[in-house]
């Protein structure tokens, strides 16, 4: 039939395509971020609250990897395994949901990082006893800026965001996959509903579309505030220090802003598109529409596996480990080869 509500999926990039992909993320991950892990627990010993988010990052790209050869296996071989198998119930109550939880923890430590630096440049900016105040300060509370910029702060505020994200994430999605796995209409486990969710979407989809779109906005005023105070800057020649700082944090505010849009911004806006249209599609265009929306939501996966990128950027200290280790292992590998 025609009506969407009994499509069998079969689109050609998810089967092909994005195995492939999840397994050289899964790679590059584990790599990068496995490094990255040993240098922020095992060689940066003061840790500021930058690097409590940073290492709140790599665990969970870590926890993200670790599933991925399994998201990798359903989209190779979803279309053969059983709704009650039990491989498809780990996907539907284990694997989707650390994927989504993952995703939103992401978002909110990418947002607390920011927030932290335009923390960190206010304090800057008081230390130095410049008169020229940030404009934002008036919209973030000062009282919260410090909170952003201590340690102490980060940690318990990184252990209440996964306790809440998981929460939130978990029961919702074991309560659609029990009450789906009750249904006998889909024998596959790679079917139209499991992949659209529609029933827990429409509620969830906006949910979510509206708190990535607070996140977002909360980076790109951050980057707004400090793009002002450096332009207002231009004018004091004493301070030439204060614009390379200044310079540098806007730099990696940008950068975070980057990461949202890219990797964030196409899934969130694709995704209530999707929940809207496919009411009443054919089943040719909503395997197309699949397609798009498995892709972009490997998008957001590729984060996970490009991070160590991003610690590079925020933090000169790790940049100094990562730079040090390039040398022994380069200087190993020269006396192995003399």
């Amino acid at each position: 039939s025609s009506n969407s509500s009994f499509c069998v999926l079969q689109p050609d990039a998810t089967k092909v395509i994005i195995p492939v992909i999840y397994c050289i993320l899964f790679v590059i991950g584990v790599l990068g971020n496995s490094i990255s892990m040993w240098i922020f627990t095992r060689k940066i010993t003061a840790k500021k609250s930058t690097h409590i988010y940073l290492i709140n990052l790599i665990f969970s790209n870590l926890l993200m990897c670790s599933v991925m050869p399994l998201q990798s296996a359903y989209f190779l071989m979803g279309h053969q395994w059983t709704t009650t198998s039990l491989i498809c119930i780990i996907i539907m109550c284990f694997v989707v949901p650390v994927f989504h939880a993952n995703n939103y923890v992401n978002l909110i430590t990418l947002s607390s990082i920011a927030i932290s630096r335009y923390a960190i440049l206010v304090k800057h900016n008081e230390s130095t006893g410049e008169t020229n105040s940030f404009v934002c300060s008036r919209i973030i509370c000062d009282n919260v800026l410090k909170k952003f910029r201590d340690g102490k702060f980060a940690k318990r505020f990184s252990v209440a965001m996964w306790i809440i994200v998981v929460c939130t994430t978990l029961p919702l999605f074991l309560l659609y996959a029990f009450k789906e796995n009750k249904k006998q209409d889909e024998t596959v486990c790679f079917n139209e509903r499991f992949e659209l969710r529609a029933k827990l979407s429409h509620t969830a989809t906006i949910f979510a579309t509206v708190f990535f779109l607070l996140c977002f906005l909360m980076v790109l005023v951050s980057y707004i505030c400090v793009a002002k105070h450096v332009y207002k800057s231009q004018a004091h020649t004493s301070i030439k220090q204060n614009h390379l700082v200044y310079r540098k944090v806007l730099r990696n505010i940008l950068f975070i802003q980057i990461v949202l849009s890219i990797c964030f911004l196409p899934y969130h806006i694709f995704r209530p598109i999707l929940i809207t249209i496919t009411q009443n599609k054919n089943c040719s265009t909503l395997n197309h529409l699949v397609e798009v929306k498995n892709l972009l939501f490997c998008l957001e996966a590729l984060r996970s596996s490009t991070d160590p990128f991003i610690y590079l950027t925020l933090d000169r200290t790790f940049q100094k480990h990562v730079h040090n280790l390039m040398r022994k292992v380069r200087s190993s590998f020269r006396s192995e080869m003399s």
